[in-house]
Parts: C-alpha cells; sequence; structure tokens
C-alpha cells in the first residue's frame, strides 16, 4: 500500500510540474531609466522547459528586457534583450527552464528563420490622411513582417505637394507624378532634383512631388514585402533642412509648401497633416521661395505660376533667349524645332 501511495504522490508531482505555467512579459523602458519604470507591451504564457517562438516589433528608442512571472506576479527571472536590430522585426526563440543547476534560467535567441513565411496570408494596409501609420507594439503577425502591401492615397488640391511614407516604393509607379528630393537652397529658390525611374525610394524619406497637369489623386503602393519604418530621416542641404511626419503633427517655425509655393509660416502650433514633410532655416527674406528643379543633368529651370516654363537650352547647355530651329532643350526634355 505504501509503495502504491508513493508512486502516487510521484505521478502528482510529476503532473503538477507539467501543468505548471509562468507569464512571460516583454517589457520596454527608455535608455535613462530603470526596468521598474518600464511598460508591458507583451504578455503570454509559457510552461517549463517549453520553447516558443515569437516575433516582436523592438523600437531604437528603448531597452527591452524578457521576463518570467509565478501566479503571484513574483519576477523570477529577467534578461535583458541585447544586440536585436532596432526598428525591426525580431524573431526570438525563448525558453524557460525553472530547474536549472544555478537557478531558474531564461534564455533567447534572434532567429529570423524560425517563422515560415510561406504560410503567410498578404496583409493589405491603406493608409490616408486619416490614418495615421502604427506599428503594432509587442509581438506582431509573421505575416505582417513578411507579406503585407501598403497603399496610400490622397486628393489633391495642388499640382505640388510634399509627402513622407513610412513603406518604401518604386518612383515609377504611379505613372502620373514626378518625385524630388531637396538638392540646394539659394537666396531666392529651393532646387530639387527627380528620383529617377529604377531607385527605390528609402522608407521615412522627405519627399516634394507635382501631379501631372490635370491630375489631382496620388495613390502609391508599396513595394513587395517594402521596407517600412516609423523614424523619419530629415535631409539637410545648404543649411536648410527638410523633416518629414508619418503621423499628425503641429510646428513652431519653418517652411510649408502652400499653393505650390513654399511658404514660411504664420504662428506657432502650425498643423502638420500626416505624410507631410516642412522646411527648416534662416533666411532674410520672408518671400516665398521658387520651387528650381533640375530635370537635365547641368540644367535648371524655374517652374512658372502656370506650370510652364519660361527658359530653354541648346544643347551644349547654353541658355537661349528665344526658340532656334533644330534640336534643343526645353522644359527638360530634348525637342525638334522646324
Amino acid at each position: 500500500m505504501k509503495k502504491i501511495f508513493t508512486l502516487f504522490a510521484l505521478l502528482s508531482v510529476g503532473l503538477s510540474a507539467w501543468a505548471q505555467t509562468y507569464t512571460l512579459e516583454l517589457i520596454k523602458y527608455p535608455h535613462d531609466e530603470n526596468v521598474e519604470d518600464g511598460s508591458s507591451v507583451y504578455s503570454g504564457i509559457i510552461k517549463p522547459n517549453e520553447t516558443i517562438n515569437k516575433v516582436f516589433y523592438l523600437n531604437e528608442s528603448f531597452n527591452y528586457n524578457l521576463q518570467v512571472l509565478d501566479d503571484e506576479n513574483n519576477i523570477l527571472v529577467s534578461e535583458k534583450v541585447s544586440g536585436f536590430t532596432a526598428d525591426f522585426f525580431n524573431a526570438l526563440t525563448i525558453t524557460y527552464n525553472p530547474d536549472a543547476a544555478d537557478g531558474p534560467k531564461l534564455t533567447y535567441l534572434d532567429n529570423y528563420d524560425i517563422v515560415d513565411w510561406s504560410d503567410c496570408d498578404l496583409i493589405q494596409i491603406n493608409l490616408s490622411d486619416d490614418v495615421s501609420f502604427a506599428i503594432p507594439e509587442g509581438e506582431v503577425s509573421p505575416s505582417y513582417v513578411h507579406n503585407y502591401l501598403i497603399e496610400y492615397t490622397r486628393t489633391c488640391s495642388n499640382q505640388w505637394g510634399t509627402l513622407c511614407l513610412p513603406f518604401s516604393f518604386g518612383p515609377s509607379e504611379p505613372s502620373n507624378v514626378t518625385f524630388y528630393q531637396l538638392s540646394s537652397v539659394t537666396a531666392d529658390a529651393m532646387k530639387f532634383s527627380p528620383i529617377i525611374d529604377n531607385t527605390e525610394v528609402d522608407a521615412g524619406t522627405p519627399l516634394v512631388f507635382k501631379l501631372d497637369e490635370g491630375c489631382n489623386e496620388l495613390d502609391i503602393k508599396s513595394n513587395e514585402n517594402p521596407q517600412i519604418i516609423k523614424e523619419v530621416s530629415p535631409c539637410s542641404k545648404d543649411g536648410w533642412t527638410m523633416y518629414g511626419t508619418v503621423d499628425e503633427t503641429t510646428i513652431d517655425n519653418g517652411w510649408v509648401l502652400q499653393e505650390n509655393e513654399i511658404r514660411q509660416i504664420d504662428g506657432s502650433d502650425f498643423p502638420i497633416k500626416p505624410y507631410r514633410a516642412w522646411f527648416e532655416g534662416t533666411r532674410q527674406s520672408d518671400a516665398p521661395f521658387r520651387i528650381a528643379v533640375d530635370e537635365t543633368e547641368g540644367l535648371q529651370f524655374v517652374e512658372q505660376e502656370d506650370g510652364t516654363v519660361k527658359v530653354s537650352y541648346d544643347l551644349q547647355g547654353r541658355k537661349l533667349n528665344e526658340a532656334r530651329k533644330g534640336l534643343m532643350i526645353e522644359n527638360g526634355k530634348v525637342i525638334m524645332v522646324k
């Protein structure tokens, strides 16, 4: 009878240990603070000696700790997550061993190949001025990482506008718009260079665009499995900086593109819609900047109010006061004048 009771007791202990579960948490906290001041961005169940795979988006602005808690929320073990890819997705293999020789042990391995990406469904994300871009904190679906398509749409009231998107895309699509990057700033004009068709636009790049005449719809689709980012990369030229945002924000000083002109803002708390850009720098005059574009290498022309170009060049790049017979450059294109 005693042997039967002992066997039953051992089985009970074994089953109890097997059935025991713990809480796994991912805590984020600012670089200059302690983990105790952090907040939980993921909470789930982990079993003893169980290996689980999780995909997390980890932000460069924070430190992260993985920790295991018992059923009374006591922290049994805590490990700082190090060596992760900042502002991107990290696939972690996590194991908790409560019976390790030197005490409870939590281990993790950053292994991007642990997920079977081929089984992921396509995720469609549609953005507009009313929909700010949000990257899920903590755990995310593997589909979000590796099989998604983002589309941004805007109805425009002017040909010229600014743009800053959280995803990468090819500038050849759509075909009714040309994208430009800030290249230089003079006393009275900001000069922009076009992005060539085979160049991918990185996520978070502030841009200027011009719609074709008669068009007012901007519709941009991401590349397949695009690079996405929440942080924006400012562009600086000649003491001026072009900033962008993927969230609605306000600015207290600077210049914005309005009605096809770059104008100084009037007053503080000026509203900036999502997916826009603005300029900051020092200038003696408060008159609007002209928009200058460089369509042909080494040549520059200034857009007039009606969008036409009033200057022409010969093939050697010399400015012409009037059209001449033969080949010439007008509006950045080589034309034949008969």
